[in-house]
């Protein structure tokens, strides 16, 4: 009975909680990691980093995060804009990855608009969305209009165009008949 009373008086002597002040503790723990990490941003592009794609050393404001939050990795903006620019021009598209080794996370789109002329993230766009489409197994295009089309389930080989009406089937690229 002794222990139970201590604990009782122990207990009962604590101050209440403030549920205010312990909100604003948490909230200042919150704001003190996000300005932490604001100032390791300000100390790295302030400091000169070694890129990774071309070996030189270069500014840290000069550098790109290729794939937030995917990745953390960081090259300079030349090489990025080169590595872009050449797989946009090749068609290769699905190649404009984060050139760290093992990570091949896709870039960012917004970061491509920033570093690419318009026209050249214009044909991106296309050359991406193509490539999209054409991992779909269920896309055809229809004969008359060359519209994408996406066959009707059920496994009848029908295609209906949205843009020109045209039902047609997607084996012999004909108007739709059974079989």
């Amino acid at each position: 009975q002794f222990v139970r009373a201590v604990e009782h008086q122990s207990t009962s002597l604590r101050p209440p909680v403030n549920r205010y002040l312990a909100a604003a503790v948490i909230k200042t723990d919150r704001n003190r990691h996000h300005f932490g990490r604001l100032g390791h941003e300000r100390r790295f592009a302030d400091g000169t980093h070694r890129c990774g794609v071309c070996f030189d050393e270069v500014l840290g404001s000069r550098f790109i995060r290729l794939c937030k939050p995917r990745c953390d990795h960081r090259f300079c903006e030349s090489c990025v804009t080169a590595q872009a620019t050449i797989h946009v021009v090749d068609g290769t598209v699905g190649s404009i990855v984060c050139p760290e080794p093992g990570c091949g996370a896709p870039v960012d789109p917004e970061v491509l608009r920033r570093l690419l002329p318009a026209e050249r993230f214009e044909r991106w766009e296309k050359l991406t969305l193509e490539r999209s489409l054409d991992a779909m197994s269920d896309l055809v295009y229809c004969p008359r209009c060359e519209a994408p089309v996406i066959e009707d389930e059920g496994g009848d080989h029908c295609g209906r165009c949205a843009s020109c009406m045209f039902t047609f089937c997607s084996l012999c690229r004909e108007s739709w008949h059974p079989g």
